[in-house]
């Protein structure tokens, strides 16, 4: 079973995410933070993260940064969930570091069929 990570703080559509790719066979993982995050994917090898843009403390930006700078995470799909949807916004994800991109809201069989480019599902 693939395993997702989810780092959103809102609980809400963190929650509708992890149940819809749940559905589909994917492990997921909700962080409400990203203060967590490097750690967690140093422990547990995640196949793919979906990370707010928009985290308080430590944001999608700096994460993303940090993630492209470990040798060891580097290879690890990242998307970009943010609530800019213009393309500067895109190209900004893009040269930051990120593998995809999607701006809320969103429709989640879109979400899905962006999973699945990247990871498998079991269903």
């Amino acid at each position: 079973m693939h395993h997702i990570v989810v780092v959103d703080d809102t609980p809400a559509l963190a929650d509708l995410v992890m149940r819809m790719l749940t559905r589909y066979g994917y492990s997921v993982r909700t962080l409400n933070g990203g203060l967590q995050l490097i750690e967690y994917m140093r422990q547990h090898r995640p196949a793919l993260v979906l990370l707010d843009v928009g985290l308080p403390v430590k944001d999608g930006w700096t994460l993303i940064r940090e993630i492209r700078m470990q040798p060891d995470l580097a290879h690890i799909p990242v998307i970009a969930i943010t609530a800019h949807a213009a393309e500067e916004d895109r190209q900004r994800a893009f040269s930051a570091g990120y593998t995809n991109y999607i701006s809320k809201p969103f429709d989640v069989q879109d979400l899905l069929q962006m999973v699945r480019g990247y990871v498998p599902s079991a269903v």
